[in-house]
């Protein structure tokens, strides 16, 4: 027993982040921005220069046109503050994991399930073509088919279970095909989703410029009626003589619209 090795107790439930992140301060920041600064001051110059070739666009072109900062231009502890450029092929890897970035979702047909709703015609004549550029589904209406159907096979499943469970595999797989016709469906409807999502914000922002306009608005007009009491004020002066206390009172009462006028536009008590 005395000659087992001791294991280590464990000093973290996670590995230590890579040691590149004490890069990131404030000031190895502000020599990225100012060596940037600087490469675009010396391509600007360039392109002066190269005009002719740059316009020709047969040779000498790339510094000018190329990507940005590049990490190996900077030196060594400020090359991990530039972020790498996007896979020119759209595929990564990740956790030993391959990732496509421009592949979409399988569709039904290509994971061998069957598609219960229709899809867009594709026939290639001209009046076909204009049909599909004009096809809209109604996914509320086939949604809430393949609800009802859903229900409907439950029903079946669960009463195949309770008299002769040895055969409740085909209901399954028509459950399991419901579902996943269901899921596609509401997949399909994202794009809807996200530009009502975008009218509603959109509709938010003009709503508060509006609001906005309107307060610059009432604003001017109390400005111009307070401009107008200052007019009055003035006139007065230069008409009155020995009315030294109604022009003071005058004066003041001016002054406290000036305060109240101010302190409603910026919200005070």
């Amino acid at each position: 027993m005395a000659d087992e090795p001791e294991i280590a107790p464990l000093e973290a439930a996670f590995p230590a982040p890579p040691p590149f992140w004490q890069q990131f301060t404030a000031r190895n920041l502000e020599r990225v921005r100012e060596i940037e600064a600087e490469a675009a001051a010396k391509k600007e110059k360039e392109n002066g220069e190269d005009m002719d070739t740059e316009e020709d666009g047969e040779e000498g072109g790339t510094g000018a046109r190329g990507p940005g900062l590049q990490a190996m231009d900077l030196p060594p502890e400020l090359r991990a503050l530039i972020p790498p450029q996007p896979p020119a092929d759209g595929v990564y890897r990740c956790f030993g994991e391959v990732v496509n970035l421009s592949s979409t979702g399988p569709t039904l047909k290509e994971t061998g399930l069957e598609q219960l709703y229709p899809s867009p015609p594709t026939s290639p004549t001209a009046e076909a073509s204009d049909d599909k550029d004009h096809w809209t589904l109604p996914h509320t209406h086939h949604l809430l088919k393949l609800v009802r159907s859903l229900l409907l096979n439950y029903l079946e499943y669960v009463g195949i279970l309770a008299l002769s469970p040895q055969h409740f595999l085909a209901k399954f797989s028509d459950l399991e095909t419901l579902v996943l016709n269901c899921h596609s469906l509401i997949n399909l409807y994202r794009p809807h989703q996200a530009r009502a999502s975008l009218i509603g914000m959109m509709e938010e922002q003009l709503e508060r410029k509006r609001e906005e306009v309107e307060g610059v608005r009432r604003a001017g007009v109390r400005v111009a009626e307070v401009l107008e009491g200052l007019g009055k004020v003035e006139g007065a002066e230069k008409v009155g003589v020995g009315e030294e206390e109604g022009k003071e009172e005058e004066r003041k009462r001016v002054q406290r619209d000036v305060w109240r006028a101010m302190g409603e536009e910026l919200g005070e008590d």
